[in-house]
This record gives structure tokens, C-alpha cells and sequence, in this order.
């Protein structure tokens, strides 16, 4: 049994929580990022990695815009857990620069997320 922290950018709530469930059904532990409620950035991140650090593996479902998941994802591997990630976006959206402030971290998600295994390949192993 694996516990699986179930990384997720703030638009894609409804495929986590399904996800989330897919994992329990399977009988793995799901761990869920905390929800914003009034915390702080710094305080989210904290809490993010404490739950992260009891995990086994990380899952990401990543919006193609999330610098949120981007960083989840950044900490799991800084921490040496194995990521997968499901992106359900396209990168023709970096075309939309008033959706990217920041085009540069935008392009380094894209490449970082495009490198790591997919979820359907940790399911089909």
C-alpha cells in the first residue's frame, strides 16, 4: 500500500478529489495538498511539504499554468519522491501572455513536466 499526495492545480479540484478517490479504491493511502482558506503562500507550502515528506509517491495534475503545482512538484523531487504527472492543458497555451506573467517559469514547467512519467504509467505498472 502506497500513500500518494495527489498534487493539483487549484482548477483541477474535481479531477484530484476523483483521482483521490481512484487511489483509495485501489487501497493506497491519498494525501491531499491543504485547500487555501485565508493561509498564507509561505504557510501552504509548509504544510504542503509536511504532508508531502509522510508520502511514497507523487501524483500532479497540472493545468499548464499552475506555478503552485509547479512548485509542489518542485519540492517532491527536491525531497526524492518519485513524481507522475497528468497535464491536462496544452503548451499552445503559452501563447496567451496575459494569462503568464512569468513566460520563462511557464516554459521551465512545460520542460520539467513533459520529462516526468505519466500517472496512467504508474496504474498500468
Amino acid at each position: 500500500m502506497s500513500r500518494i499526495f495527489v498534487a493539483h492545480s487549484m482548477t483541477l479540484k474535481t479531477e484530484a478529489e476523483e483521482e483521490f478517490l481512484k487511489v483509495e479504491a485501489a487501497g493506497h493511502y491519498p494525501l491531499m495538498p491543504v485547500w487555501p482558506n485565508g493561509k498564507t503562500e509561505c504557510r501552504i507550502h509548509e504544510l504542503n511539504a509536511l504532508t508531502m515528506r509522510a508520502g511514497d509517491v507523487v501524483f500532479a495534475i497540472w493545468d499548464g499554468v499552475s506555478d503552485g503545482c509547479y512548485g509542489d512538484v518542485c519540492m517532491a523531487i527536491a525531497l526524492g519522491k518519485p513524481v507522475y504527472v497528468r497535464v491536462l492543458a496544452s503548451p499552445g497555451l503559452l501563447s496567451h501572455r496575459k494569462q503568464y506573467p512569468n513566460d520563462a517559469l511557464m516554459k521551465r514547467a512545460w520542460a520539467l513536466f513533459s520529462e516526468l512519467p505519466k500517472i496512467e504509467e504508474w496504474w498500468a505498472s
